[in-house]
């Protein structure tokens, strides 16, 4: 049960180190943290590559959407990580793992972010058009 930790705090640093792992095994992946602005915290993003040429397909691993349920979707991100690393897994996709995606639910084990927002439930349906306010500028950089 090694994988399983008690603070976000805890947690984020466990991802953090896995990730540093894993990028020696895989060189041309990335690591951010993607800063969410406000009170909110920051998202620690790892892009995994198993070679140089882009793939077709992308897995995205999450936790913490749920800031509470963060802590089982972290333990199984570093699991994963560690299973990359070690090759008892093999990598046949790109992946992108996205850690602590509600760090302040995370921190205070709520499912609602800092402004009550249930973020599994707040999103705009394909078919409706997204107020240019609340476009994601950075979503065709990560896109790309």
């Amino acid at each position: 049960m090694q994988y399983f930790l008690n603070t976000y705090k805890e947690c984020r640093q466990a991802f953090r180190e896995a990730v540093m792992r894993a990028l020696v095994r895989f060189p041309d992946s990335k690591f951010e943290t993607l800063d969410i602005g406000g009170d909110s915290g920051q998202i620690d993003a790892a892009f995994l590559r198993r070679k140089k040429k882009k793939t077709r397909r992308l897995v995205l691993l999450t936790s913490g959407v749920h800031g509470v349920e963060g802590f089982v979707g972290s333990a199984i991100q570093r699991k994963l990580l560690d299973d990359f690393k070690s090759g008892a897994l093999t990598l046949r996709s790109d992946v992108l793992f996205l850690h602590g995606i509600n760090p302040h639910g995370f921190k205070h084990w709520r499912r609602v972010n800092e402004n009550n927002i249930d973020l599994n439930r707040n999103f705009y349906l394909k078919r409706e058009k997204v107020p240019r306010r609340e476009k994601n500028k950075g979503y065709r950089r990560l896109k790309s």
